[in-house]
C-alpha cells in the first residue's frame, strides 16, 4: 500500500476538475426490445444551458455481427439500453434535459429465455451473428472417453440442475470517464477502467478514430472485479466531446450501476455422475449462460468453466458442452471468480451428495478423485489450449484448513435442535490463467533509480507496491528507487488490464524486465572495472568487483544516455507457463430455520502457493474476496419483471455485505511448486472469490439437511428447503 492510498490522497477519475466541462446523461429504453421510431428533444434542446442531444443519427454505423455494444444504434436490445446522450452544463440540468426528451417506440418480441433463444425459430437477438443457432454466441464442447458408455455401465447415476442468478459487479466507485481533446485535438480519456487498453481499442473500433488518436488515461480504480475491464462509459463521454469540442463527464448512477453496467450471466447447468465401486466414473456437465444482449468473452468464460471444473478431480469418462446464449437482459462480462462458479457450484454440491450416499467424509471422497497431472494435460488438450500440465496442492490444502475450521465437528450437526442450526461446508477450487498475457518495462533514470511501466497499476489491491517490490529486488536497490509510472496507453506497454490472473503474469513480467534490466547493469559495471561480468556483483545501487571496487548505478547510467545505448528492458510473459491457482475453503455458518437467515460466522481459506515472503497483501485481498463471496452465496442478483425490466434499481434492493456481516477469515499458503514469480505468489484473486460460496453452500446443507441447488441462497429458499426436510420447528 502505497503513502498516497494511506492518506486519502490517491486521486480517481472523478476528481479531476476542468473547466468548461460538460454533464452528460443518457436517455435509456425503457423496453427490452424495440426500434426507435422517433426522438423528439425538441423541449430538451430548447433549455437554457443544454449543449447538445445526441442520437443514433450522430455515430458511425457498426456492422450488425459486432459483439460489442453500440455507442448508440436505432434498436435498444435491453431495458436501460442507450436511446440518446443530453450533455449540459450542470449535472441536475442534464438530468432535467434527459427526462424532457420524448421517445416513441416500435416494440418488439423480447427472448428473455435462454432455452427459448435456441430454438430454431427464435428472432435474433443481434443481426447476422454467424452460427447454427441465431443467439448462440459461443460453444464449447469437450469430451474425454465416452461418458455415455460410464453412465449406461454405472451402478447409480445422480441427475440435478443447479441455477445461479446473473448478479451486478457493485464496485464501490461506479462506472465514470471524462473526455476531452489535448492541444493536439487528440481525444484524451481519463477513466475508472481496469482495461486501459481494451478501452483505446473499443473506442477505436465504434468511434471510427485511429487508436493513436486516444490516450486512456487510468486513474485509480475504486473496485471493479471485472465488471470495469470493457468499454461502458467512455465511448458516450467521447461522442460528447467530439460532438461539441468540449470536455464532457459521466458518471453512472447507482440504478444505471445495477441495471446498464456489465454483470455476471445467469447460468444453469444439468449435472449426471454415474457412480461404481464407490467411485465417480462419469461425469456430464451442460452449462447454459444467458449472455445478454452484448456479452463479453463468452468463449473465454465457457473455456475456463470446462478446464476449472474438468480438472480437479480424476473421472475416466467426462462430457462438457457449454453454450452461451444471446438474449435480450441487460449486458455481462468477466466478474472475477464468477465465469467457473456455476459449473464448479454444481461439481462441489455433487460431491457433497455423493460423499453423503457413500457415508463418507467429503474430505475424503475428494482425496481418493484428486486429478493427476496427465488428468490435466488430457483436458487442456481436449480444450486446444497450451499450458502446463500442473495441479493444485488440492490434498495438502484440505489438510490445512480442516484443522482451523474443526471439521471433525461435522458429523455433530444431525443432533442439533431449535430453529438455529451450526453446519460446516468445505469445497476446492482451481483457475487457470488461458491465453492472457503480462508486460512491464523497466528504465534506469540518471541518479540510478528506476521507472517501472506497466498497464496493469492503480487497481487499489496493492498491486504497485507489489510490483515496485518485485522489482526493487530484482535490481538490487531499495524499493524506494523503484517508481511506479501512472498508467496510461502512451507510455505503458501494452497490457490486457487488471483482472487477477492478468496481476499475476504481469508481476512475472515485472520480474523478468528488472532481471534482464540488471544482466546490462552487470555488464556496463563490469566494462568499467575492467572485469568479467560473472565477477561483479549488483546490490545497494553499485556494481562490486571482488577486490571492493565498485561504480554506482547512477554513473553507469550518465555512461550510458553518452554512448545512446540506455538501460532498460520490457518484457511479455504469457499464460502458457503460469501454473493454475487452486484454494480448499472451509466455511461454518449459523442457520434459523424458521426464519431461513444464514450467518456465516468462520472462512478459511488455504491457498495454494502465495506470497512467501510478505503475505500482508494477499491476507487483505483474501478477506475481501472472502466478503464478496459472502454477497454472492447470500444475496448477490438480478431480478426482472416478466417483461424483462429490471425490478433492482438501488443497493436496498439488491444489498451488499457490510463490515457487519463479516465473518472470521483465516488465510492459510500451503506451499506450492511451479516457476519462480515475485514472493512466490499465484493468482489468488479467482479462487478467492469462489471458494467460499461454495463452501458455505455446502455448509447451508449441512446444517438443515437439505441441499439448496440455486444461488444465492435466499432466505425464503432456505426456509422452504429446511421445511420440506423436517426440520424447521413448528
Amino acid at each position: 500500500m502505497s503513502v498516497k492510498h494511506v492518506t486519502g490522497h490517491a486521486a480517481f477519475a472523478g476528481d479531476l476538475r476542468i473547466p468548461g466541462l460538460l454533464h452528460v446523461r443518457i436517455v435509456r429504453s425503457p423496453h427490452p426490445h424495440a426500434r426507435v421510431a422517433s426522438v423528439d428533444a425538441s423541449a430538451a434542446r430548447a433549455l437554457p444551458g443544454v449543449v447538445a442531444v445526441l442520437t443514433h443519427e450522430n455515430v458511425p454505423e457498426a456492422p450488425p455481427a459486432r459483439p460489442e455494444r453500440p455507442t448508440l444504434e436505432r434498436t435498444v436490445r435491453f431495458a436501460g439500453d442507450r436511446v440518446a446522450v443530453v450533455a449540459a452544463e450542470d449535472l441536475e440540468l442534464a438530468q432535467h434535459a434527459s427526462e424532457a426528451v420524448r421517445v416513441e417506440y416500435e416494440v418488439l418480441p423480447a427472448i428473455l429465455d435462454a432455452e427459448q433463444a435456441l430454438r430454431p425459430d427464435a428472432p435474433a437477438v443481434r443481426e447476422g451473428v454467424p452460427g447454427e443457432s441465431p443467439n448462440l454466441a459461443a460453444r464449447v464442447e469437450v469430451a474425454l472417453g465416452d461418458a455415455d458408455r460410464g453412465l449406461a455401465a454405472a451402478e447409480r447415476v445422480l441427475e440435478a440442475t443447479y441455477r445461479v442468478s446473473a448478479a451486478p459487479a457493485s464496485p464501490i466507485e461506479p462506472h465514470l470517464a471524462i473526455t476531452w481533446l489535448d492541444e493536439d485535438r487528440r481525444l484524451v480519456v481519463r477513466t475508472s477502467t481496469e482495461s486501459p487498453f481494451r478501452v483505446r481499442r473499443g473506442l477505436a473500433e465504434r468511434l471510427h478514430i485511429p487508436a493513436a488518436r486516444i490516450l486512456v488515461v487510468q486513474s485509480q480504480v475504486g473496485g471493479g472485479f471485472g465488471g470495469k475491464s470493457e468499454v461502458v462509459a467512455e465511448d458516450v463521454c467521447a461522442l460528447v466531446t467530439l460532438h461539441t469540442g468540449r470536455p464532457a463527464r459521466l458518471a453512472f448512477s447507482w440504478e444505471e450501476e445495477l441495471t446498464a453496467a456489465p454483470a455476471r450471466p445467469a447460468q444453469t447447468v444439468r449435472v449426471r455422475a454415474g457412480l461404481r465401486d464407490r467411485r465417480l466414473v462419469a461425469l456430464e456437465l451442460r452449462v447454459l449462460a444467458d449472455v445478454g444482449a452484448y456479452p463479453a468473452e463468452s468463449e473465454s468464460l465457457l473455456h475456463g468453466a470446462a478446464r476449472d471444473s474438468l480438472s480437479l478431480y480424476r473421472v475416466p469418462d467426462l462430457r462438457f458442452l457449454g453454450e452461451a446464449v444471446l438474449t435480450h437482459h441487460p449486458p455481462t462480462g468477466p466478474l472475477r471468480g464468477q465465469g467457473a462458479l456455476p459449473a464448479l457450484f454444481a461439481l462441489e454440491s455433487l460431491l457433497d451428495e455423493v460423499a453423503a450416499l457413500f457415508r463418507e467424509d467429503p474430505i475424503e471422497l475428494r482425496g481418493r478423485h484428486l486429478a493427476t497431472a496427465e488428468d490435466v494435460g488430457r483436458v487442456a488438450a481436449a480444450l486446444g489450449r497450451a499450458g502446463p500440465a500442473a495441479t493444485v496442492a488440492a490434498a495438502e490444502m484440505m489438510a490445512a484448513g480442516a484443522r482451523p475450521i474443526g471439521w471433525s465437528r461435522r458429523w455433530k450437526t444431525a443432533a442439533q435442535a431449535g430453529p438455529r442450526r451450526r453446519g460446516l461446508g468445505m469445497a476446492l477450487v482451481r483457475q487457470a490463467v488461458m491465453g492472457e498475457r503480462g508486460s512491464a518495462s523497466v528504465r534506469i533514470r540518471e541518479d540510478g533509480s528506476f521507472n517501472l511501466f506497466v498497464g496493469a497499476s492503480a487497481a487499489g489491491t496493492g498491486a504497485e507496491a507489489a510490483f515496485a517490490a518485485a522489482a526493487a529486488a530484482a535490481l538490487g536497490v531499495p524499493q524506494g528507487r523503484v517508481v511506479p509510472a501512472a498508467a496510461d496507453t502512451d507510455s505503458a506497454p501494452l497490457d490486457p488490464g487488471i483482472a487477477s490472473p492478468m496481476l499475476y503474469l504481469t508481476g512475472r513480467a515485472v520480474q523478468k524486465a528488472a532481471e534482464r534490466t540488471r544482466a546490462q547493469i552487470l555488464e556496463a559495471g563490469a566494462r568499467s572495472l575492467g572485469e568479467d561480468p560473472r565477477d561483479v556483483v549488483a546490490e545497494g545501487g553499485e556494481v562490486r568487483a571482488r577486490d571492493g571496487r565498485a561504480v554506482a548505478y547512477a554513473a553507469l547510467a550518465s555512461d550510458a544516455f553518452a554512448a545512446s545505448t540506455p538501460i532498460g528492458a520490457t518484457a511479455v510473459e504469457t499464460a502458457e507457463e503460469a501454473p493454475p491457482a487452486g484454494a480448499a475453503a472451509f466455511a461454518e455458518v449459523e442457520v434459523d430455520v424458521e426464519t431461513g437467515e444464514v450467518r456465516v460466522l468462520r472462512v478459511v481459506l488455504a491457498l495454494d502457493g502465495g506470497p512467501l515472503e510478505d503475505p500482508r497483501l494477499a491476507e487483505v485481498q483474501v478477506e475481501g474476496d472472502a466478503l464478496r463471496a459472502l454477497g454472492h452465496a447470500l444475496s448477490g442478483r438480478m431480478a426482472f419483471a416478466p417483461d424483462g425490466r429490471p425490478l433492482f434499481r438501488s443497493l436496498r434492493d439488491s444489498p451488499l455485505p457490510t463490515a457487519a456481516d463479516a465473518p472470521e477469515v483465516r488465510t492459510l499458503f500451503v506451499p506450492a511448486d511451479g516457476p519462480p514469480t515475485p514472493f512466490g505468489a499465484r493468482p489468488l484473486g479467482e479462487v478467492a472469490a469462489t471458494g467460499p460460496v461454495l463452501a458455505i453452500a455446502n455448509a447451508v446443507a449441512n446444517a438443515i439437511g437439505a441441499r439448496l441447488r440455486e444461488l444465492p441462497l435466499l432466505p425464503e429458499r432456505v426456509r422452504e428447503a429446511a421445511a420440506e426436510a423436517g426440520r424447521a420447528t413448528p
